[in-house]
């Protein structure tokens, strides 16, 4: 008697995720402004301060981190934001940084430079080379490069800044031959 063996059969299922639209992630977070978590650096020389009705944010030291709600971002005028007085750092929940910054309309200077104290300040150290710096510094907006030559002229001072050539490309993107001459 012949003996029939039965051969087993494996099957697996891949399981599917699919990755929402972006049309779908951006009304998500519009929908949970209130909800999402956003880490938010002071980039200006001084105090920071954002007051509307009981919601305050008050940043006191260049660098200082501060988590707010995408709201109180959401509603504060979009100057703040463009002339980078604040930096968006991190968002919080699992939403993508990309899709918030979509959400307040700020994406495109975002996507060239590391906006915060720490890309700043790479930015101007003696790694980039002044080729580099030019390309970018030329393809960066005004408010940004503004932000960037504040800091210039603060590490200037301080005897922490001494790139003649990029001193003289800030002097020359932002047309005042003047800039670190008051120093």
């Amino acid at each position: 008697m012949a003996t029939r063996t039965k051969k087993e059969e494996t099957v697996t299922q891949q399981e599917t995720v699919k990755k929402p639209s972006q049309s779908t992630r951006l009304r998500e977070i519009k929908k949970n402004m209130k909800n999402i978590d956003v880490e938010v650096q002071n980039l200006s020389q001084g105090n920071f301060v954002y007051a509307k009705g009981s919601d305050i944010l008050e940043i006191n030291e260049r660098g200082e981190t501060k988590i707010v709600s995408l709201d109180l971002l959401s509603a504060m005028s979009k100057s703040f934001l463009e002339k980078f007085f604040i930096a968006i750092v991190d968002v919080y929940d699992d939403y993508d940084k990309n899709d918030v910054l979509k959400v307040l309309g700020i994406e495109d200077e975002y996507s060239k430079f590391d906006i915060s104290v720490e890309g700043v300040e790479s930015f101007l150290d003696d790694k980039t080379s002044v080729d580099d710096f030019d390309k970018t510094l030329n393809s960066l907006s005004d408010n940004l490069v503004y932000r960037i030559a504040e800091r210039a002229v603060i590490l200037d001072k301080n005897k922490q800044f001494d790139s003649y050539a990029k001193r003289k490309s800030l002097e020359t993107r932002l047309q005042n031959p003047y800039l670190f001459g008051a120093v």
